[in-house]
């Protein structure tokens, strides 16, 4: 059985379509692990600020306190 141009056509069109899909789907996994990232690191950075403050309050007692 011989291809035909437009049969050669349509199955390289859907070779194309298949192989977008799965780099779609590979972006869209690295998209989510970046968005998981920048969770990660909106936590830590609040965590700093939540330590600083902690240690700003604990040196304000000691200040007092040595007086």
């Amino acid at each position: 059985m011989t291809e035909t141009p437009d049969n050669l056509v349509l199955a390289l069109l859907r070779r194309l379509d298949e192989r977008t899909a799965r780099i779609e789907d590979r972006l869209a996994t690295i998209e989510r692990r970046l968005a998981l990232r920048d969770q990660e690191t909106a936590i830590d950075r609040a965590d700093l600020l939540a330590l600083s403050g902690r240690v700003a309050r604990i040196e304000r007692r000691l200040d007092l306190a040595e007086g």
